[in-house]
């Protein structure tokens, strides 16, 4: 059989760690402690997208964050109901109205996905969430970090509520870098509040990011890898929850000069004996 077997007394730990260190933040002006934000893309980071997202709720964490819609109603069929972040932004009607049906908080990346969504909104009779992203460098979703039409986004929300923005670092261990990006978000930042409204939460910090730079934690932080262990800087003595097992299949003695794999990738230069081992990944917790 081929899994992954998670180490649950480990995830729970690296939980406990996580809260520890909030736990000795200061609180911002409002007497808030910092938020997580669990990202659960990719099959929960491939520890089972239900199971994991039960797991760390039940342990503390409040705020889930998806990449697609088939995550989004994987976690609303199995009755969660906290709060779950759409990180992708789309303007496609079908599936505004799915996230909308499933009470997504949104995520908005230009003027005219905010004009779908208002008109949906307004044929639903219905208001909801959303977060405005910042592109400051990464060029992959959401507003140029000079764009005016940030501001016209909030002008313009009338039943969307804007409770959050955010950027995504680029390439984290480059400090010189970062803080270029971080900079940038904190002038769209001062530029929405000069207008007089409120951006709401504000989360820059993924698991690098949050382990480098503690100044940039802001209200919250967006963190996925954190909970496997699995990180480039491992400054708090997190555990690598996960075991992956599987079984050799076949054994072979191939002789020397033959060549393997696709396109020949590797040329043997003695007798080798290979073994075929599957490794499709099915992720569980016991």
């Amino acid at each position: 059989m081929k899994k992954i077997e998670i180490i649950k007394n480990d995830l729970k730990y690296n939980i406990s760690v996580l809260k520890n260190k909030i736990n000795n933040l200061p609180k911002d002006d409002e007497g808030n402690k910092l938020e997580v934000i669990a990202v659960v893309k990719a099959n929960g980071c491939g520890l089972d997208l239900v199971s994991f997202s039960k797991f760390i709720l039940n342990n503390g964490i409040k705020i889930l964050a998806v990449a697609n819609i088939n995550e989004l109603i994987a976690l609303r069929n199995e009755k969660i109901d906290s709060e779950i972040i759409m990180l992708t932004p789309t303007s496609d009607k079908n599936e505004l109205e799915i996230l909308i049906d499933n009470k997504a908080t949104l995520t908005i990346g230009s003027i005219e996905e905010l004009e779908k969504i208002e008109e949906i909104l307004e044929k639903k009779d219905l208001q909801i969430n959303a977060h405005i992203k910042i592109d400051t460098g990464l060029c992959r979703y959401g507003f140029f970090y000079d764009d005016s039409n940030i501001i016209d986004c909030f002008e313009k929300a009338k039943r969307v509520h804007i409770t959050g923005m955010y950027t995504h670092f680029s390439k984290p261990l480059d400090e010189k870098w970062t803080n270029i990006q971080f900079n940038r978000f904190l002038e769209v930042v001062a530029g929405v509040k000069s207008f007089g409204y409120n951006p709401g939460i504000l989360h820059v910090c993924e698991t690098t990011a949050f382990l480098k730079y503690p100044n940039m934690y802001l209200n919250a932080v967006r963190l996925g890898s954190f909970f496997q262990g699995r990180v480039m800087i491992n400054n708090l003595g997190l555990k690598k929850i996960g075991v992956f097992k599987s079984r050799v299949q076949e054994i072979k003695i191939v002789p020397k000069g033959h060549t393997i794999g696709y396109s020949n990738r590797y040329k043997l230069k003695k007798e080798t004996k290979l073994a075929t081992i599957p490794v499709r990944i099915y992720g569980w917790i016991y």
